[in-house]
């Protein structure tokens, strides 16, 4: 079966909650408006467990999405501009790349 792919993101924030979920969410919108492969675009906070830890989940329907994903992101202004604002309000970054079947 081929399913979906999901690129999932996550980070604490370290400060100034409101600018961190203006930068993600603001994000979420250009990755939704401007990456065509990128099928959805979400900013997730959590409300049960860590409660610091704020989310974005990209869909794409392959690997080979993805990767275009990935190397379009690394040439995009914008996208490189909120990751180092994130940078500065968050922890590291942990990244993971899921399926579903």
């Amino acid at each position: 079966m081929n399913g979906m792919v999901y690129q999932i993101r996550t980070r604490s924030v370290l400060k100034d909650w409101e600018k961190a979920r203006k930068s993600a969410s603001d994000l979420s919108d250009h990755i939704e408006n401007e990456y065509k492969g990128v099928k959805d675009s979400n900013f997730l906070t959590t409300i049960a467990g860590p409660v610091d830890q704020e989310h974005w989940v990209g869909e794409v329907r392959s690997l080979a999405d993805e990767e275009q994903f990935a190397s379009k992101a690394m040439q995009d202004k914008f996208y490189i501009k909120v990751m180092e604002d994130m940078d500065r309000l968050t922890s590291s970054l942990v990244d993971r790349l899921c399926r579903r079947e």
